[in-house]
């Protein structure tokens, strides 16, 4: 037996979903306080790793995040909203789950700030994209958009 879900319910968890991605990809804002913890790690298998090195991180995240933004009506378009936040928080999970494990920090730069940055980029615009799903859903992903900002 298949349950068949509500669409006015499914439009309301799509909002709610695209809010919780971008509350948590909101840490590519944070990366001055992350800065010295990569770092050390990085140095550990590397003496020649330096801070100016992997700060390089941010700004070619800020980079991969406007490309990302980008592409997202597209994808949008072509593989709808729910498929396109999927892809984008994948994206942001295999930023996280790489970046754990690599030693290098080139490729620790390359890999973070495209994956991390695109996946962000792609759902930074997914509340606004996540209301043609519910039209009446849009006062409510105008407040979360509005809480999103404050926090």
């Amino acid at each position: 037996m298949v349950l068949k879900i509500p669409e006015k319910l499914l439009g309301v968890m799509t909002v709610l979903g695209s809010l919780l991605l971008n509350v948590l990809s909101g840490n590519i804002m944070n990366w001055g306080a992350l800065l010295p913890y990569v770092t050390s790690y990085l140095s550990s298998t590397n003496s020649t790793v330096s801070s100016s090195l992997v700060y390089d991180t941010q700004p070619f995240s800020m980079v991969a995040e406007v490309l990302g933004a980008m592409i997202a009506p597209t994808l949008s378009k072509k593989l709808g909203v729910r498929l396109y936040l999927l892809l984008g928080g994948l994206l942001i999970s295999v930023a996280y789950l790489l970046s754990s494990v690599i030693s290098t920090p080139c490729l620790f730069v390359l890999v973070y700030s495209g994956f991390l940055g695109i996946g962000t980029g792609i759902i930074c615009v997914s509340l606004v994209g996540s209301t043609s799903l519910s039209p009446k859903a849009k006062s409510l992903a105008s407040s979360c958009l509005g809480t999103e900002v404050l926090v």
